[in-house]
């Protein structure tokens, strides 16, 4: 059976808008999809990491020219 329904999250509880009508204990699967843009990470300021790689981008001025090509010759020693 599937089921949508809108809830809202409150205390950490999802509370549904309307009855499920499902059995007491039923095990059931949750996918979460939220109205808002972007959900908010609990304790990060960047979850997705692009923060952090747009400070390194550049960082190596350096590296061979092919480093991007050849990763693994340069990393591992292999082809």
């Amino acid at each position: 059976m599937t089921v949508a329904v809108n809830a809202t999250y409150e205390n950490g509880v999802l509370k549904p808008e309307g009855p499920l009508g499902l059995k007491e204990q039923a095990k059931v699967r949750v996918i979460i999809q939220s109205d808002e843009e972007e959900l908010p990470a609990v304790g990060d300021d960047d979850p997705t990491g692009w923060k952090v790689a747009r400070e390194l981008i550049g960082c190596i001025s350096d590296a061979p020219e092919d480093v991007a090509e050849h990763h693994d010759k340069y990393l591992y020693g292999r082809e």
